[in-house]
Formats: structure tokens, C-alpha cells, sequence
């Protein structure tokens, strides 16, 4: 039996929310990618690249409908790609690989900076969706709302989101 070659599929990243599918958007010159994580706060990661172009790979973090290249996010003159993002976890640390200048593999650690304390949700300011996330995460334990650290959320941590509310 002669076997038909199918067309090349290309895959794109996207999110299930509120009962249907959201395309996570590419980077500019990416035609394919896929999603490699997701954390509580909806932030996902993944990898992106051009079918034309194989070994042309970037990582990126797509938060509130922006997607970001993550070498565009890191500190100035690294010395390496950064090709794909693993994992995110609930304080936007992300662990991924890519290739130095010498097109040795290196995995990475991205921890994020200059976040306002009580910046539940990581998106770099102070506002009502955080004081949301901590009034629904109210006496628990183990919850990012719980931006002191004493083990719960509590008036301690309202206090400190509300002192730093619109920065």
C-alpha cells in the first residue's frame, strides 16, 4: 500500500480558560511552539520557533496576554540563549536550557526582580487582583498570598499589601 505523506503539523501553545481554548501568542518570527508549564497565576511558559528554521528555538513567558522572549528578560550581555523554559512554579522562578557561545547546553534558573512587596500575582505592581488572591486564600497555609512568611495569610499580610497598594 502507498502511503499519502500527510502535511506537517504545527503546533501552537494555548491555554483552557473559562471553557474554551486561548492562544497563548508567539514571538515575532515564531510560526510554531508549544507550552511547557503553567502556575497558579496563569503565567505560561514554553518554547517557540520558525518550521523554516530548526535549530532557531526561544523561550518565552506569556502573562496577561503579553508574551515575552525570555532572553529579552534576563540581565544584559548573558552569555548564553536562553531555547526553552521547563517549569514555572507559584513565585515565577522558571528552570529551562539553552546554549552558551559556545553551543554548550546550560540549564537556568530565571528569578524574578524589582516586584513590589505584595505582588501576589507577579506582574510587578500592587493592586486589587492581589488583594483578591489574598482575601480568597484567607487563613491558609502554604499560599503565595502569604507575603510575610509567618506560615498563614492573615491581617499581617493584608497590612503589608495595602501599605504597598499602587506600587
Amino acid at each position: 500500500m502507498d502511503r499519502k505523506k500527510s502535511p506537517d503539523l504545527v503546533s501552537h501553545p494555548a491555554l483552557w480558560k473559562d471553557g474554551s481554548w486561548l492562544l497563548v501568542g508567539l514571538l515575532p518570527g515564531c510560526d510554531q511552539g508549544g507550552a511547557s508549564d503553567i502556575n497558579e497565576f496563569q503565567q505560561v511558559i514554553g518554547l517557540c520557533g520558525n518550521s523554516n528554521i530548526p535549530n532557531d528555538r526561544r523561550a518565552f513567558l506569556w502573562q496577561n496576554g503579553i508574551t515575552h522572549d525570555l532572553n529579552d528578560l534576563v540581565v544584559p550581555g548573558s552569555a548564553s540563549v536562553i531555547q526553552r523554559a521547563n517549569a514555572i512554579n507559584d513565585a515565577g522562578n522558571i528552570i529551562g536550557d539553552g546554549r552558551d557561545l559556545s553551543g554548550h547546553v546550560v540549564t537556568f534558573l530565571l528569578t524574578p526582580s524589582d516586584r513590589p512587596i505584595g505582588d501576589i500575582n507577579i506582574d510587578c505592581h500592587v493592586g486589587v487582583a492581589d488583594l483578591v488572591i489574598l482575601l480568597d486564600d484567607w487563613a491558609q497555609s502554604g499560599s503565595p498570598a502569604d507575603v510575610n512568611d509567618d506560615g498563614i495569610v492573615n491581617v499581617l499580610d493584608l497590612i503589608i499589601v495595602l501599605l504597598n497598594f499602587g506600587s
